[in-house]
């Protein structure tokens, strides 16, 4: 009893090595799984960061190379688009909350760029679209690029086959919006050729430009009492202002009857897809799109 310090004189308790060795065995089970689960999301964070570093260092190439593919086809268009992110003048605005909640304004950008033969330059339109929606799904963008090329074609008849440009916002890379492009081109006789993401602060300087104006004229039409508070009110203070190369215009989702209840079932991975090339056949129907996660980076897959 002595011995096994649970008889007399021993005041401990009986516990065989087995139990000892299963319990120690547990904890360290324990503490490698938590380690394998950091190690996980280590490699999933490196991975992010490395194709960031990727898509980083090849940003600066986008707009260059689409402007050059510009220059082979005059009926090629170039289309820079964006929401601008805060519409009211900044010292007369209410909360964001107030504003954007309540209120509900958006304002759509888009810069279109085409090739001048006659002057050797680019030609550049820019659009700007308000709206008392400020939802901004897949199915308010598609809307806004309807509009846009509906703009344009009155400006530039010629045009037939464009490519777009955006950010990564989840309204752009949706698999319901890169599906319902193709449509939205055809019905008009056109067809879009390139969608291509950028990375943030990439690519749309063009537009965040006219988004400055933008601003100036929204300052100048409240100074003079002018009121902005609704989308034909931003439009009416565009319009007193206006600039050069620029058509100002709105639109009205009235209740969205016409949005499907359910978008698509998402494309796996679509997330990580930077660049998109739509193809078409030889009598100019489209058979399906290219994906490739880096600008004219490999073949791509294609899904149809």
């Amino acid at each position: 009893g002595g011995e096994g310090g649970g008889g007399e004189g021993g005041g401990g308790t009986l516990q065989c090595e087995p139990c000892e060795t299963t319990e120690q065995d547990g904890k360290e089970l324990e503490l490698l799984e938590e380690h394998l689960y950091e190690l996980t999301l280590i490699k999933k964070n490196l991975d992010l960061y490395v194709r960031h570093l990727m898509r980083k260092a090849l940003s600066s190439s986008i707009t260059p190379a689409l402007i050059e593919r510009l220059k082979r086809d005059p009926s090629r268009v170039l289309l820079i688009v964006d929401y601008k992110a805060k519409v009211l003048p900044g010292r007369n605005r209410e909360t964001q909350t107030e504003a954007y909640g309540k209120k509900g304004k958006s304002l759509w950008g888009a810069t279109a760029i085409r090739w001048d033969q006659e002057s050797g330059d680019c030609e550049v339109l820019n659009f700007r679209i308000v709206c008392d929606d400020s939802t901004q799904t897949w199915f308010h963008t598609l809307n806004e690029i309807g509009v846009t090329l509906d703009e344009l074609l009155a400006e530039w008849s010629t045009a037939k086959c464009f490519d777009l440009l955006s950010d990564g916002a989840g309204n752009f890379t949706c698999t319901a919006l890169m599906t319902s492009l193709p449509r939205c081109f055809s019905s008009r006789k056109l067809q879009i050729r390139e969608h291509v993401i950028s990375e943030v602060g990439d690519g749309k300087n063009l537009t965040d430009t006219d988004f400055q104006q933008v601003q100036r004229s929204l300052d100048q039409a409240k100074a003079g009492g002018g009121s902005v508070t609704n989308a034909q009110e931003i439009l009416d203070a565009l319009q007193a202002f206006p600039t050069a190369g620029t058509l100002n215009t709105g639109i009205d989702l009235g209740n969205r009857s016409q949005e499907p209840k359910a978008e698509p079932k998402p494309y796996s991975g679509l997330d990580s897809i930077y660049h998109r090339e739509y193809e078409y056949d030889s009598a100019g129907n489209f058979t399906g799109v290219r994906l490739r996660q880096f600008f004219r980076l490999g073949g791509g897959r294609v899904v149809a």
